[in-house]
């Protein structure tokens, strides 16, 4: 029997990030004037002239100086220098208010300056503090390590490289489209995306996006197409990077890929012309200010930050929070955070934990932007960069689910990695996870999206960390392949073989809106002990506008109106029994455990317990579950299930490895959605990461097959406005590739 969804709690879906903070107690606050305007980069160096203003601030050595524009209109930024004029921290986010932050490491006075752009009022505050400064910047003293998910991932990854690659390949340097030849800095990204506005405004836009992120700063992406400023129905390829701070290359590729589709808009580049003319791009670089801001350049403690500002569930951070050195390991996970099966398994409940989920599903302003962005347009492409693995991962996340887009998905996703030379798999292929955006994308908008894992992990240091953001010249290297890739994802974006068409007549300068309210609902909500609760459900909008032009007509590129949430699943009966569930004890002290290492497969076998079992031929198994508890948290093991052939080899089929809780459990099913496993031998392997008592219990249950679940078909409404009234309204129902003539949508 289900578990009846609960309805979400009201005050967790506000958007937490919406406020600007309060200045902090003892804040210098003065008032800024500008006579003149500058274009120039206010965070490159220092200038003079009537379009800037600066501020001289004491800052002792180890201080972390923070400088807040609010008050004005138009756009201002700001640079943050040493006494030389040094470039310490910017900001060059469109708007006035502004937020920039910088690390100081020798004792002296820092220089603030404000530079005016044209259009911008004459006069803005500034609100400046200080905080002492954590840590150092060297990688050997970070206390956040890779969570044991990036461990798993870390080690396929190098199977897979090993196998792949002869040693000794030399790697060819590689120039960019912006020709950068090292990491940007956050101001560095929100100068880039202007540069490229103010130089190609027919082609490029800047977006700032809903909600600020918990310490006040905005999120910044730009929007490409021909024409970008046409109000059209064109649909949409959406690139994100830096969910996870310290994974600084899904930032880089993302933005190379904005500034090279601009130059090639620029120079008439007939493919990206022929694409851009009927799709459009937006690409958020930096999904994660907050948090990559303290990995980039503050560094030591916060180096190996993955997570955003979050200390305490529903309350923004006081001034200084985010940045101490106490807080350096809390924080949420903003790729659990999102809707698609939040609560469920591969997310954490721990504030302390890489992957933690969070308060409930969009509690953080980060996954509520790209929420926002997504179902306010018709993105029917998303693709999440991260690092690292070489992989394309699409839906399902989560074994024995049945996307009814799997054939198109798997075909995306294939032809997506190939160019670039990833490996293209399920997402639980890997590892269960939920809560991430490429899975909440595409179950509750039908947008088929993946999450791209950048680089092969190969170089990496005594803490892991150089395997997230290896030397620059290893990330400009993969950029061609992935080039290739994206283009391919943009060709797809195009095809509206790929989404559906809705087209139909309306007046000149009407504006035509396409929009569904639909209920979504998360996983069955894991507790701490490991045990499903009852699912949340709340509710959800998307919602596209147009401006009819002269000719009368449009055509509104959208993804299907029924979501593959609400598609059902087919069913069949049992053919057979399932087994019976087989007892999991362990040996006690009596194994000499414990092996800590960063591939599980180095295990030796005294670090590891076996319990095998047998799947009869004529068992009809769609699921088999291993789980196991203990009572000590100081313990940790991880837990496998294995496929063993008939010549005694073994194949890892699926692997739990959460670190800090009381419970492991993973779930194995049959390639295609409730076949029968197949029979054979297996082992649910106990693997024994660091532990204390060695002591733990539990067992390996089995599922038959699921029953059919009928679809819900939903529709698109269609409503015409003429003059802000509603002229018409209208129920459109399409499927993917289909296109569908509305009519007279005013009536």
């Amino acid at each position: 029997m289900s578990t009846p969804a609960r309805r979400l709690p009201a005050p967790l879906l506000i958007a937490a990030g919406a406020l600007l903070l309060a200045p902090a107690a003892g804040a210098a606050t003065t008032t800024l004037s500008a006579s003149g305007t500058t274009v120039a980069r206010c965070h490159a160096r220092l200038l003079a002239g009537a379009g800037v203003a600066q501020r001289s601030v004491p800052a002792a050595a180890a201080t972390l100086v923070a400088a807040r524009l609010t008050g004005g209109s138009g756009n201002w930024d700001l640079g943050i220098f040493d006494a030389r004029g040094n470039t310490l921290g910017g900001a060059a986010a469109p708007g006035a208010e502004d937020l920039a932050q910088a690390p100081v490491r020798e004792h002296g006075i820092v220089v603030v300056q404000a530079c005016r752009r044209p259009g911008a009022s004459p006069g803005v505050r500034l609100t400046t503090t200080t905080s002492a400064l954590p840590g150092s910047r060297h990688r050997g003293l970070a206390t956040s390590h890779p969570d044991k998910a990036d461990v798993l991932r870390a080690a396929a990854a190098r199977r897979r490289l090993a196998a792949a690659e002869p040693r000794g390949r030399r790697q060819t340097a590689v120039r960019l489209p912006s020709g950068r030849t090292g990491y940007r800095a956050l101001p560095d990204y929100e100068a880039d995306i202007a540069q490229l506005v103010a130089a190609h405004p027919h082609v490029a836009r800047a977006l700032v996006l809903d909600h600020r992120t918990l310490i006040g700063r905005p999120v910044v992406g730009i929007e490409i197409a021909r024409d970008v400023q046409r109000g059209d129905g064109r649909p949409v390829l959406l690139i994100t990077g830096v969910h996870h701070a310290r994974e600084w290359p899904s930032g880089e590729i993302a933005m190379e890929w904005a500034t090279d589709l601009v130059h090639a808009l620029a120079r008439r580049d007939a493919e990206v012309s022929a694409l851009l003319d009927r799709a459009r791009v937006i690409v958020v670089p930096v999904v994660n200010p907050d948090g990559f801001f303290l990995s980039r350049s503050v560094g030591g403690v916060f180096a190996a930050k993955r997570k955003n500002c979050r200390i305490a569930d529903g309350q923004l951070p006081r001034p200084g929070q985010c940045e101490s050195a106490a807080n350096a390991t809390r924080g949420v996970d903003v790729n659990r955070n999102y809707g698609g099966f939040w609560g469920g398994p591969g997310a954490a409940l721990d504030p302390t934990d890489d992957t933690y989920r969070g308060a409930a599903p969009f509690s953080e302003p980060e996954a509520q932007n790209i929420r926002a962005l997504v179902a306010g347009r018709q993105v029917t492409v998303a693709l999440n960069l991260h690092t690292y693995g070489n992989l394309v991962l699409r839906p399902p996340s989560l074994a024995n689910q049945a996307p009814p887009d799997a054939a198109q998905l798997k075909e995306l996703g294939d032809a997506i990695a190939a160019p670039a030379g990833l490996t293209s798999e399920r997402g639980y292929d890997l590892y269960d996870t939920t809560g991430a955006m490429e899975d909440w994308s595409y179950w509750a908008t039908g947008g088929l999206a993946y999450t791209a894992e950048l680089g092969s992990g190969a170089t990496t240091d005594a803490g892991g960390l150089l395997a997230f953001h290896p030397p620059f010249a290893e990330v400009a290297a993969t950029y061609p392949g992935l080039r290739r890739s994206f283009l391919r994802a943009l060709a797809w974006t195009a095809d509206p073989a790929h989404h559906a068409v809705i087209s139909g007549r309306a007046p000149a300068g009407a504006t035509v809106e396409l929009s569904k309210a639909f209920t979504t609902t998360t996983s069955p909500v894991l507790g701490a002990d490991g045990l499903a609760g009852a699912p949340l459900s709340f509710p959800e909008r998307a919602r596209s506008t147009v401006r009819i032009g002269a000719s009368g007509r449009f055509a509104i590129h959208a993804n299907p109106s029924t979501r593959p949430a609400a598609m059902g699943h087919p069913g069949r009966d049992p053919v057979g029994p399932t087994s019976g569930a087989v007892p999991i004890v362990s040996p006690g002290t009596t194994i000499a455990f414990a092996y800590q290492s960063d591939d599980a497969s180095d295990a030796p076998a005294t670090a590891r317990f076996d319990v095998p079992f047998t799947i009869a031929a004529g068992d009809d198994d769609a699921t088999a579950t291993a789980r196991i508890t203990w009572a000590d948290p100081r313990n940790d093991f991880d837990l496998q299930i294995l496929r063993v052939h008939d010549d005694g080899s073994e194949t890892l089929l699926t692997v739990s490895g959460q670190g800090d809780t009381t419970w492991e459990q993973t779930t194995i099913a049959a390639d295609q959605f409730n076949d029968p496993l197949p029979p054979g031998r297996y082992i649910a392997r106990v693997l024994d990461y660091a532990s204390v008592d060695k002591a733990f219990s539990g067992e390996i249950t089995f599922a038959g097959p699921q029953t059919a679940v009928p679809a819900t078909p939903e529709a698109w409404t269609l409503t015409c406005r003429v003059g802000g009234r509603v002229a018409g309204t209208r129920q459109v129902r399409v499927e993917r590739g289909q296109r569908v003539d509305a009519g007279a949508a005013c009536g």
